[in-house]
């Protein structure tokens, strides 16, 4: 576990963050997008999201160019969506799922991972594990 997770409510809207990025097949060497996060208001509007069913909730985050051509992509699921703020690098989401990849007005959705801390830290306590905060 990353030492520095921010809190629920210390995410600031203008973080530029870094993403994997792959190419929907397995890529030898690690690589990393930059990509913008969304408000949620931006993210639930009908238009960003095409419509699809699947709600996004407050423990979701969403991060992308709107004009499309950077993104994650199938393969990334579960990678680190981390953002530097203060010259430190913090861990924010933990990629999801998306429509499509890199789609144009389809940014990706992400696990907000200050929604889960207080479980992280109940479960690694749980198992002997100490989080740093």
């Amino acid at each position: 576990m990353p030492k520095n997770v921010p809190g629920l409510h210390q995410m600031k809207m203008s973080l530029k963050c870094f993403c994997a990025q792959s190419t929907e097949s397995f890529a030898p060497i690690l690589r990393a997008a930059s990509v913008p996060v969304l408000d949620l208001t931006t993210c639930r509007k009908n238009q960003v999201l095409g419509g699809r069913q699947q709600a996004i909730l407050d423990s979701m985050l969403c991060a992308g160019i709107l004009s499309g051509g950077v993104d994650a992509c199938r393969g990334d699921s579960g990678g680190p969506l981390a953002c530097k703020s203060t010259n430190k690098w913090q861990l924010h989401g933990v990629v999801s799922w998306g429509s499509g990849c890199a789609r144009r007005a389809r940014p990706g959705v992400y696990t907000r991972v200050a929604s889960y801390l207080p479980w992280i830290k109940a479960t690694a306590n749980a198992l002997g594990y100490k989080i740093a905060t």
